[in-house]
């Protein structure tokens, strides 16, 4: 009885929006009075909502184990990095009061190693928190237009899609799912940020953010025309503080992508990167 009120209300949105298709989850009473998980897809058509589903109880059960995993794994990043915190601002704080200027220089361009590392640590631990937070700090799923969602993040991203001329098109109609709405403005705009970062110099960039049904599942696509990447190294994208590049050609701590694939995860999907150099 929980789930009915959720479930009409995504479906009296999608046929509101004119969307093509809805999928969700929600339980139903088996005939032997277990409670089982079905994953649904459906569409109106001439006014009649159709839909089909199939069983995925073994796989919620499978998901709550890995959700219970994750928490504590979650749970012991977020109190290791909350830790490293108080130290990192007594260092910085201590060598904002040297005089560099008094210094010679061998002890000065050592000093200034220091900070630059202590400011490097500290930017891991803020990624490191980032990434706790995902599964600490999330919400309950709410029945969401993925194309709102998209227009959410690019006005995050205003001045950044301005200056680099980005060009963001939404191909076709986006599904309504159920999702944490404000991990999923983060996950549109990490992927729209790292399109920016690694465009090509002098071709104007596009984005096309498209999606397709696939059974019970939706694909949603996130492509850009920019410098691209050698498939083998596609998987490392996505693990935490990995850099595909250089510090001194593209800024940034390898913490973008991590978050997307953790968010994904966390709303039970999979994510990967195809693509070739330029």
């Amino acid at each position: 009885p929980d789930d009915l009120a959720p479930t009409f209300a995504l479906i009296q949105d999608m046929a509101e929006r004119g969307l093509p298709a809805v999928s969700f989850e929600n339980r139903y009473r088996h005939k032997d009075g277990r409670w089982i998980w079905l994953s649904w897809v459906g569409t109106v058509r001439d006014g009649t909502f159709y839909s089909s589903a199939r069983n995925i109880t073994a796989e919620r059960e499978s998901r709550a184990e890995l959700e219970r995993v994750n928490a504590e794994l979650s749970e012991f990043a977020y109190a290791a990095s909350h830790d490293l915190q108080e130290p990192l601002r007594a260092i910085t704080g201590h060598l904002g009061f040297v005089d560099f200027d008094g210094l010679d220089e061998a002890t000065a361009r050592s000093l200034k190693h220091v900070r630059e590392g202590a400011a490097h640590m500290q930017a891991l631990v803020e990624g490191l928190l980032d990434w706790s937070r995902v599964g600490s700090q999330a919400s309950d799923p709410t029945a969401e237009s993925l194309g709102d969602l998209v227009g959410a993040a690019a006005r995050m991203l205003s001045a950044e899609i301005a200056e680099s001329g980005a060009d963001i098109a939404v191909s076709g109609g986006l599904p309504v799912l159920l999702v944490d709405r404000t991990q999923f403005v983060r996950l549109f705009q990490n992927l729209f940020a790292n399109s920016i970062k690694f465009r090509e110099p002098g071709r104007p960039l596009r984005i096309e953010v498209s999606s397709k049904r696939d059974g019970h599942a939706w694909h949603i696509s996130v492509a850009d025309n920019g410098i691209g990447l050698q498939p083998d190294r596609a998987e490392r994208a996505f693990q935490i503080f990995q850099r595909l590049h250089r510090r001194s050609k593209y800024a940034g701590m390898g913490v973008g992508l991590a978050l997307v694939k953790r968010i994904v995860q966390r709303h039970h999907g999979e994510v990967w990167l195809e693509g070739r150099p330029g």
